[in-house]
Order: structure tokens, then sequence, then C-alpha cells
């Protein structure tokens, strides 16, 4: 759903955190990537595409 623009995920119990928020950041980050590519660049450098690649 992050994909097509989503801006919350409804995943389940509060348990289930510790997979999703990984996950999710992960997203965010192969979005912003693909972006870059095309010259669009984060507003920050706080920014999962720093974190994780």
């Amino acid at each position: 759903m992050q994909y097509a623009g989503a801006n919350f995920i409804v995943y389940g119990p509060i348990e289930r955190s510790e997979v999703v928020f990984p996950a999710a950041a992960m997203t965010d980050a192969i979005i912003a990537y693909n972006v870059r590519i095309h010259g669009i660049k984060t507003k920050t450098k706080n920014h999962p595409l720093f974190k994780i690649f």
C-alpha cells in the first residue's frame, strides 16, 4: 500500500511493530531511491534512504 501512496498501514496488534516498522522504512527508502534517480531529492538527511543504503 505504501507504493500506492498510503499515508498509514493497518497491520494489527502493536506487537507486530518489530516486523512492520523496518519493512515500512525499507519501502520508504526504495521509493526515495527510485525518485532520486529522476532528480528529486529528499527534504532531510534524516530519511531511511540514508540509514539503510
